[in-house]
């Protein structure tokens, strides 16, 4: 009977761990507000976080994550804390809806003017 009770608990235990083995959702740190970096990042408090915001909101987004260096206050050592955390997303920009600019279609090849004739 023991042996049929660890089984079960064994079961138990897989069913109600499994959550845990699921890795956290990634923080951008391109749509991240100060709370949210406050929260979730390892060696970053309020003054740091909201650091990040203004150098987002003054420069633009972040093209990696390695561009937090430029931010005072946050270094290699913060970075590579949280590179299992966070990720710089960049969208992509949307085609111009301005005719004037709209991309013309690429020419057909043209065919040769001169015929062979066989005799």
């Amino acid at each position: 009977m023991s042996i049929f009770r660890f089984i079960l608990f064994l079961i138990a235990l897989s069913i109600t761990a499994q959550p845990l083995t699921y890795a956290a959702e990634k923080i951008d740190i391109n749509t991240a507000d100060a709370w949210v970096l406050k929260k979730n990042l390892y060696g970053v408090g309020e003054k740091k976080a909201e650091a990040i915001v203004e150098y987002r909101d003054k420069n633009g987004l972040f093209k990696t994550i390695y561009e937090l260096n430029k931010v005072h206050g946050i270094g290699d050592k913060i970075i590579e804390a949280n590179m299992d955390k966070i990720v710089a997303i960049v969208p992509e920009e949307p085609e111009s809806a301005d005719p004037t600019t709209e991309k013309s279609p690429p020419e057909e090849p043209v065919e040769s003017a001169t015929e062979t004739t066989s005799e």
